[in-house]
């Protein structure tokens, strides 16, 4: 996890919402994904699904990603199978899903007890 900085005091994140049932769907569907990457301990499912829920979640959120953003996520695209931001649009964090250590990072690791992980 990469720390970003705070969204500005007078940032709105939902002043261009597109939420409708097709990008809904896609973040369903992405949900589902991510979920069954983590039942099945596959990365590639994983990230796949991480990183189709961030590109959905930017459909219907279109303000939540800037020229800043997309430069930082641009630094790692060699490092991490996918990403997607954390913390109210703007800002915030970046969540990079990766094998790989990522330099100057938070490191994250998922245990899920009932799935042995």
């Amino acid at each position: 996890m990469k720390t970003l900085w705070p969204r500005p005091a007078d940032f709105n994140v939902l002043s261009e919402t597109k939420i409708n049932r097709k990008n809904v769907l896609a973040l369903t569907e992405a949900a589902d994904f991510t979920w069954e990457g983590l039942k099945a301990k596959s990365m590639n499912l994983f990230s796949l699904g991480f990183l189709n829920s961030f590109n959905a979640q930017v459909k219907m959120f279109p303000k939540m990603m800037n020229p800043e953003i997309a430069k930082v996520i641009g630094q790692y695209k060699n490092h991490a199978l996918a990403w997607k931001l954390s913390g109210a649009g703007g800002g915030g964090y970046l969540i990079l899903v990766s094998e790989k250590n990522i330099p100057d990072s938070i490191r994250i690791k998922i245990r899920i007890k009932e799935l042995g992980l």
